[in-house]
Parts: C-alpha cells; structure tokens; sequence
C-alpha cells in the first residue's frame, strides 16, 4: 500500500486553510492514525502479508514555498511516521520516504514521488511534463525503472503502457478548479496489482 501524497489538506494556499476542519497540525496526527488504521484493516480482512511506505505531498509542507531541502517538513511526512509506529506493533513495515522512494514488488521497480515540481503548459494535461521528467529520472538512475507512480495533478491516468501511473484524488472538484479551469476530474483512485508469482502487471 503507497500513500503518494497530499494526504493532508495542508495549508499552503490561504483559502485551504479558510474551509480546512482541522489546523495542519492535527491533520497530521488524525491522518496517522487512519494511513495505519487502512494498512491494518486491508491485511485482515485479505488476509495478506501487507507492507506499506509514503511520500509527502505539496499541500502539507511546512514552508511558506515549496523546499527542495528536507522534503520531510511536511505533514504527510508526521502522518507517515505515526502510521509506521502503529504498524510496527503489529509486525508491518512501512518505509517513510523523502521526496521519492524506490519500491520493489514482483521483480519491478517503482519510482514513487508526488509529482510536484513538475511543469506543464496545459492544464490538465499533464504528460509533456510528466514524460520529460520521468526520462529525466530514469538517466540518473543505474538501474532501469519499470513505472513511475505519482499523484499531484487530481487525474488518474496510466501512459506509455503502463509504465508512467498517475492516480486521482479523493478531492475532486472545488471552487478554485472550477473558477480557474472550468471543472475538474470527479473523485478517483485506481487500484494497481501484480502477481508476484509471474512479474506481471494485471491490472
């Protein structure tokens, strides 16, 4: 299970912290609480060996601006903390990244990331961007990356068959989408599985 950030509504724009029910802080801690309380719940009632990690989105970040030093001043970064010590009681891991994180699972390697900091001249279409960037990452990289996960930009889409995995959110729409792009995606989350046995991507 990846929790791939903006988990907490944070507070970095000023009309967030206007309709957020709880002060970053707190949204930090309950969000925790409830990353652990998912994890737990969907090993037992599939009775599976779970494992989980989590990066920090750019809602949530404690600065004013958003940081390339010490990504991990950010709320989604406590939540993750706190749901890795609730799973550790119970013999879960939970790997806390910052900023990005490798993920292996079925003889692939995930980069995992938010998606934040990426540039793009459409709105709401995000690719150009997205395409040049996992490039970019992938010639740092010695090793080869078979998908890229991210999330940041509200829309759940899977490109370059399936290598390059954007999720939605569970937001949708609101007041500023609609004023400045006309509407948004509704809420979504796509669920991403493999079989271990065979390295396949299945669904």
């Amino acid at each position: 299970v990846l929790f791939i950030g903006d988990m907490n509504s944070g507070a970095n724009h000023e009309e967030i912290a206007v309709t957020n029910e709880f002060p970053l802080a707190e949204q930090a801690v309950r969000m925790g609480a409830i990353e652990g309380q998912i994890v737990e719940d969907l090993a037992t009632e599939l009775g599976l060996e779970a494992r989980a990690g989590g990066v920090e989105g750019n809602h949530p970040r404690l600065t004013a601006k958003p940081a390339a030093k010490m990504p991990h001043n950010n709320g989604d970064w406590i939540s993750n903390v706190i749901a890795a010590q609730h799973l550790e009681n119970r013999g879960i891991p939970f790997e806390v990244g910052r900023g990005s994180m490798l993920w292996k699972i079925a003889g692939r390697t995930i980069y995992v990331w938010h998606g934040d900091g990426v540039r793009t001249s459409m709105p709401g279409v995000p690719w150009g961007g997205i395409l040049r960037r996992t490039n970019q990452i992938q010639a740092t990289m010695p090793q080869r990356i078979d998908h890229f996960l991210h999330g940041h930009f509200h829309q759940a889409n899977v490109v370059q068959g399936g290598r390059v995995i954007g999720n939605g959110a569970l937001k949708g729409t609101d007041e500023w989408v609609t004023k400045n792009f006309g509407g948004g995606d509704p809420p979504t989350q796509l669920m991403l599985t493999f079989d271990e046995r065979r390295e396949w991507l299945t669904g």
